[in-house]
């Protein structure tokens, strides 16, 4: 199984992390089921959630992520398909096969990316991110033709290529990283390009946190 990266998009209040506004988020969808009578209506926040009342950031806090509770769409932001959830949160990509940047992160960002929790990444950090697939893009990726499947097969300068967006060899979290330098690399830094371009166009860190997330 190769590993995914998953990019969530949030409003800012305070210092809270992830998994504190995660935690509003699903204490404000247990709220809204209960008043609406919905089928997964049930009377305690640990029944619905299996955390206790207390482990509840502050009164203030889900206050202010109150009127961020909406049905949304739940996509890749610059694809056509989406679903839509009541949520706070919002996916703004996906990377699969994506070894080069669980890479990239651990050595410039977070260490311990590969741990199944979310880490918050800063604007300064996706535009560097961006930089390195934008200059991998143009002088170590070559296009060479397309099939009539619509598959692209790509010539990679691998020498080059290591330099900036090297792929993790080996194993990490019971996740295997089998694929070398070849077409799906040269994909995969072209389809992160789009992404981080949506995402940091649509994006005010001011009031906005975004954070990514391995799996």
């Amino acid at each position: 199984m190769a590993c995914s990266l998953y990019f969530y998009r949030a409003p800012k209040y305070k210092n809270l992390s992830f998994a504190d506004i995660r935690l509003v988020e699903s204490y404000l969808r247990w709220q809204n089921e209960n008043i609406h009578n919905g089928k997964h209506a049930c009377n305690t926040f640990e029944e619905w959630d299996g955390h206790s009342l207390s482990e509840l950031p502050s009164v203030e806090a889900i206050e202010y992520y109150r009127p961020f509770l909406k049905q949304t769409p739940s996509k890749v932001a610059y694809l056509p398909t989406e679903y839509r959830c009541l949520g706070i949160f919002e996916q703004m990509g996906k990377l699969t096969k994506a070894s080069q940047f669980v890479n990239w992160f651990k050595t410039n960002t977070c260490e311990q990316i590969d741990d199944l929790y979310a880490h918050e990444v800063s604007l300064n950090d996706l535009e560097n991110l961006l930089e390195a697939c934008n200059y991998t893009r143009k002088h170590c990726i070559r296009f060479i033709e397309q099939s009539k499947y619509g598959e692209s097969t790509y010539s990679i300068d691998e020498k080059n290529a290591a330099l900036l967006l090297p792929i993790l060899r080996g194993k990490s979290m019971n996740l295997s990283f089998p694929y070398m330098y070849g077409d799906a690399y040269a994909e995969q830094i072209i389809h992160c390009i789009h992404m981080l371009n949506c995402i940091l166009s649509t994006t005010n860190f001011d009031k906005q946190a975004m954070f990514v997330m391995y799996g």
